[in-house]
């Protein structure tokens, strides 16, 4: 967690770039309302499909729809001069959709997601909406599976924000990670965001900003049934969100693209196993403070 917040600390901003920053750009801060519950509903649809051999395997399709309770404190100070915004989510409800072949009413399955529900985390964010600190509350010791895909989908909604006022049309880089169970956890990637639309009306202006994400280069290893594999990983994420400047804060948020992963084990022969998952999810939030 610690070199995830490094890397986080490091954000480069695009914005504001040889001509300045103009009097049409806005700054993003993340500044929500202390003492204030808001409830969001996160939705994630997946498709896991192998090609090639064995590619009479067939394609798991599969899904989680939560309800989660956002709390937000008052202003935290983690060290001297080091202040930010303490935030807390719980999850209100809880539905799976197993793949075929899985038992969704199975005692077992039930009792995952009976830990899932009963789990809570504690954040902290400063002003760019990077994480100074993060607890993850698991009744049983260790976050399970199921339980670190919640937290890390969404982790993965909270981009930092740019240091500089942007307008329409200018983008940052930042490098974060997304939750990818099947690559043996969170991947570390790099996003380009670029502010889409600026709109003023009803009191409040609204940003819209386009999210694109591409993977590492370079394979990956993982470790899986005692072997140690590598991974190369393939594909984009594409994705979008509408920030409030009024309420300092995320309204709404979509993602969708496809990751291809390439897995072999160095050493033998065999064909590479490749698979292929489709992805979308969506967080909207149900009320307003």
């Amino acid at each position: 967690m610690a070199e995830r917040l490094r890397r986080l600390a490091l954000t480069v901003p695009f914005a504001c770039a040889a001509l300045g920053c103009g009097g049409d750009k806005v700054l993003l801060r993340y500044h929500p309302k202390a003492n204030t519950t808001h409830r969001y509903t996160l939705d994630e649809q997946m498709k896991l499909a192998v090609a090639g051999p064995p590619a009479q395997l067939p394609a798991m399709d599969m899904g989680m729809s939560v309800q989660l309770r956002e709390r937000v404190g008052e202003p935290s100070r983690i060290g001297a001069g080091v202040g930010g915004t303490a935030v807390s989510w719980s999850v209100d409800t809880l539905t799976f959709r197993a793949p075929a072949g899985i038992d969704a009413a199975s005692p077992a399955l039930a009792a995952q997601m009976a830990r899932v529900k009963a789990m809570s985390f504690d954040l902290v964010y400063d002003d760019r909406r990077i994480p100074l600190r993060v607890q993850v509350h698991d009744p049983l010791g260790a976050a399970s599976a199921e339980g670190r895909r919640v937290t890390g989908n969404v982790e993965m909604f909270n981009y930092p924000l740019p240091v500089e006022p942007v307008g329409k049309g200018d983008h940052w880089r930042v490098e974060t990670d997304i939750p990818l169970p099947e690559a043996g956890g969170p991947i570390s990637v790099q996003s380009v965001l670029t502010v889409k639309d600026i709109t003023v009306a009803a009191g409040d202006t609204t940003v819209v900003f386009g999210v694109s994400t591409q993977f590492p280069d370079q394979p990956i290893a993982i470790s899986r049934m005692g072997r140690t594999m590598t991974m190369k990983l393939s594909g984009t994420i594409t994705g979008e969100q509408t920030f409030s400047l009024s309420q300092g804060m995320v309204l709404d948020a979509t993602v969708s693209g496809t990751i291809k992963m390439a897995m072999a084990v160095p050493g033998l022969p065999a064909v590479p196993i490749a698979l292929s998952l489709d992805m979308q999810a969506t967080l909207k939030r149900l009320t307003a403070p």
